[in-house]
């Protein structure tokens, strides 16, 4: 890890959790996808499959704007979760990156939500 000047490491702390929320994200929906049962399965099962491969794509770019920035990319769920957000995002791809994985991460929820599923089957 390089250090980072003033410009990319507050860049870096506006990244903050981002990286570990779109994987949380991407492993819950897909535990739904795998572990969906019943009548509904097939039409279940393929309806989660772009919302866990969305935030799955998603991380490269993440990992890579990190990389931008002379940072190492977290290889793991520990220190992805140990970056924390500790400004807001001055730099414009930052910003948008941020823009619109919050607009991606609140899309799938809101569709998570509006399923009725069993509280017995859910991961």
């Amino acid at each position: 890890m390089t250090p980072l000047n003033d410009h990319a490491a507050h860049t870096f702390g506006a990244l903050g959790g981002v990286p570990a929320d779109t994987f949380r994200l991407h492993m819950k929906v897909h535990g739904f996808h795998w572990n969906v049962s019943g009548a509904r399965f097939r039409v279940l099962h393929q309806m989660f499959e772009e919302p866990y491969n969305e935030p799955w794509q998603a991380l490269d770019p993440i990992a890579e704007r990190i990389r931008l920035l002379g940072q190492t990319a977290p290889g793991s769920l520990a220190p992805m979760a140990a970056l924390v957000v500790t400004g807001r995002a001055a730099d414009p791809a930052i910003a948008d990156l941020l823009t619109r994985r919050t607009a991606s991460h609140e899309r799938t929820a809101w569709m998570l939500r509006a399923l009725p599923i069993d509280e017995a089957s859910a991961p």
